[in-house]
């Protein structure tokens, strides 16, 4: 009898592996198992514009990472702005679910979180907020303890990567070591989920490093014994001719890749996203117009110095 039920599980073992292969309906479980081709088809369909080289790669590879049994692996998503790291992320979110796959959306910062939740349609949170708990000690104060990972065959998204550092910068506060460490160790104590890294090597990194932890793919692997599958979208594709912003961020790109940082000058030419004020009167009407008109997110100031 023992050995009947044993070869029964046997078959029903190997009958779930042949439909998740071939993504078929399992009237074992009701489940629909969703091969790579598929889902790779799906983000394809959803994906809003006509995809770049890049990022039909970038589709592919993160299909095949999503629905991959791999437990230690770590997608690394980086580019240029205007390159689509948005657009991917966006259509990756609104597609996860058929394939039974939910996502979480984190920042380090909270403006970082408002921008992610407004492209992706879904709520962000900081990633103190999600993976830590404020602890009182017995002398006074507040100390924050990691959180326990009670998420399922979830896909943890983190935007602005670059910020995170992998050094104590809060140690009076946070007691379990770096943000970096810390965040990793919190996702992958969950069941099947995974991290997808999402950011820029040309912007700021973490207060005192001089590079980006988070995005330094031999360090995750060395460092936390992670598979890293790694991808760099470098085709700007949005507002890719009339935008100044785009334009001096690409020459400012070029020259750091260079290691020459003392002849970088913003571009002369006229752009309609850019205003140039010549006097204080100008500068007035400037702001005048565009903190009347929209959000304090819309419009920055450049300036020379904070003097």
């Amino acid at each position: 009898m023992n050995r009947s039920i044993a070869n029964l599980q046997f078959f029903f073992v190997r009958k779930s592996i042949f439909l998740k292969n071939h993504g078929i309906f399992n009237p074992l479980n009701e489940a629909y198992y969703m091969t790579v081709t598929q889902f790779y088809g799906l983000l394809k369909t959803h994906f809003p514009h006509n995809t770049t080289l890049k990022q039909d790669i970038a589709l592919q590879l993160l299909s095949k990472f999503v629905l991959s049994e791999a437990k230690d692996s770590v997608f690394l998503l980086k580019g240029y702005a205007g390159t689509g790291k948005t657009t991917i992320t966006g259509t990756l979110v609104k597609n996860l679910w058929k394939a039974k796959m939910k996502s979480v959306l984190l920042a380090p910062t909270g403006r970082a979180a408002k921008v992610i939740s407004g492209y992706a349609g879904q709520e962000a949170f900081t990633i103190h907020k999600k993976i830590y708990y404020p602890k009182a000690k017995k002398g006074g104060g507040v100390s924050f303890t990691l959180q326990k990972n009670k998420h399922r065959d979830t896909l943890f998204m983190v935007d602005e990567a670059s910020m995170i550092p992998d050094i104590n910068q809060d140690a009076k506060l946070f007691e379990n070591g770096s943000l970096l460490d810390d965040l990793m160790q919190y996702i992958y104590s969950g069941h099947n989920c995974k991290l997808l890294l999402i950011g820029d090597t040309a912007q700021l990194p973490p207060v005192k490093l001089d590079v980006s932890p988070a995005l330094d793919a031999r360090l995750l692997e060395n460092q936390f014994n992670k598979n890293v599958v790694e991808l760099e979208l470098d085709d700007v594709v949005r507002q890719q001719e009339n935008s100044g912003i785009l334009h001096n961020a690409t020459r400012l790109r070029s020259i750091l890749n260079e290691g020459i940082f003392d002849r970088f000058k913003f571009s002369g030419k006229i752009f309609p996203d850019i205003i140039r004020p010549a006097d204080g009167m100008e500068i007035m009407d400037a702001l005048q117009e565009h903190f009347s008109d929209e959000t304090d997110d819309d419009t920055v100031f450049i300036v020379r110095s904070n003097k």
